[in-house]
């Protein structure tokens, strides 16, 4: 047993064993099975086995007919190539209802078992001289077998939904950090978390500053970026939290800024030392005079208040051209780089 998705990792097929907790969800799981799929009597458990879509349709059709409760109730255990059970198995015996959560959904809990989280790098660069990088965003990617790529959104949200927040953000940190520097990547990085790891405290700043230095690189180096759109604590508890952060190094930027309706409230509460203008606002600015004028103001608002400005979604080359103009800081966007790993350098048309 390795711990993977059985279902995934096994060409074979599966056998799953499934032990109910009562009467009624041994009927219910029966009446799930019997009749599309073959189930059978092994000692005190109902075993089905099957190819790998098999398995898979017997495990939806488990979670569409068997009620939350019988779920819960009834002891599973998915075994690959069905090479019977061994002493090994029994860490792996589980719930019903986790089992499908486990298989099924857009899980964290899968993606971190199979370890694929994959991390790509776009530079950040100083906004008129886009040949200098002055750091590089660290951005979450999470392939499939097929190719494709899952949602990070759908991951967080999983792993809000089966306690796994903090587990996730921090392979995040670790993943990121190690990456960067087994890359040899200089500057700053910047790391985008789940608010609620801050907000809500799951992530001390001792031991965010542990992992990062754990995995070659000094909190000085750091930039945690917080959404704009975070639903903000009381100003001095989101003060309390921030400071012991700071207090070790790491640096603040606030994101997507102009993407929600509080951006000067949480800026005076957040104090960045670095602000990213949000994407959506300087699509076209240049050519824009509503956007411009916004971007224009939130330039010199934050210069004002001694925050640096990273404008983010440069696509073209007048976007850029007017981020110059406007004396922004740093520049971010497809223009200069796409995000990749090993990371893309900046055009050097630019």
């Amino acid at each position: 047993m390795n711990g993977h998705d059985p279902v995934s990792t096994s060409s074979s097929g599966a056998c799953l064993y499934l032990w109910p907790g009562s009467p009624a969800g041994e009927l219910a799981i029966r009446r799930a099975l019997e009749g599309a799929f073959e189930l059978r009597r092994s000692s005190s458990a109902w075993v089905f086995s099957g190819s790998r879509e098999g398995v898979r349709r017997a495990l939806e059709q488990l979670r569409s007919a068997v009620s939350e409760g019988e779920r819960k109730g009834t002891r599973a255990l998915l075994v690959p190539g069905c090479t019977g059970i061994g002493t090994d198995a029994i860490p792996l015996v589980r719930t019903l209802d986790e089992l499908l959560r486990e298989h099924l959904e857009d899980s964290a809990f899968r993606v971190l078992n199979e370890q694929r989280l994959v991390i790509h790098f776009q530079p950040i660069v100083d906004a008129s001289f886009p040949q200098r990088v002055f750091g590089w965003e660290a951005l979450l990617r999470i392939p499939t077998e097929e190719g494709t790529a899952e949602s990070p959104a759908e991951v967080i949200r999983s792993a809000r939904m089966q306690g796994l927040t903090m587990r996730l953000n921090l392979t995040i940190v670790s993943t990121a950090v190690a990456e960067a520097v087994r890359l040899g990547l200089e500057g700053l990085l910047f790391l985008n978390l789940d608010p609620a790891v801050l907000v809500e405290s799951l992530l001390p700043a001792e031991v965010m500053e542990a992992i990062v230095m754990e995995a070659g690189m000094a909190p000085g180096r750091i930039v945690l970026e917080l959404l704009e759109t975070l639903a903000a604590p009381d100003e001095e508890v989101l003060k309390s939290i921030l400071e012991p952060y700071r207090r070790v190094g790491f640096r603040i930027a606030l994101d997507d800024l102009g993407a929600g309706h509080s951006s000067l409230n949480l800026m005076h509460m957040v104090r960045p030392d670095l602000v990213k203008l949000d994407m959506a606002m300087v699509r076209g600015l240049d050519t824009d005079r509503y956007k411009a004028t916004l971007v224009g103001h939130l330039i010199e608002l934050a210069h004002g208040l001694g925050a640096a400005v990273v404008v983010e979604g440069i696509e073209t080359r007048p976007e850029l051209e007017w981020i110059q103009a406007q004396r922004a800081d740093y520049a971010q966007g497809w223009l200069i780089a796409r995000p990749a790993n090993p990371p893309a350098l900046p055009d050097p048309s630019l």
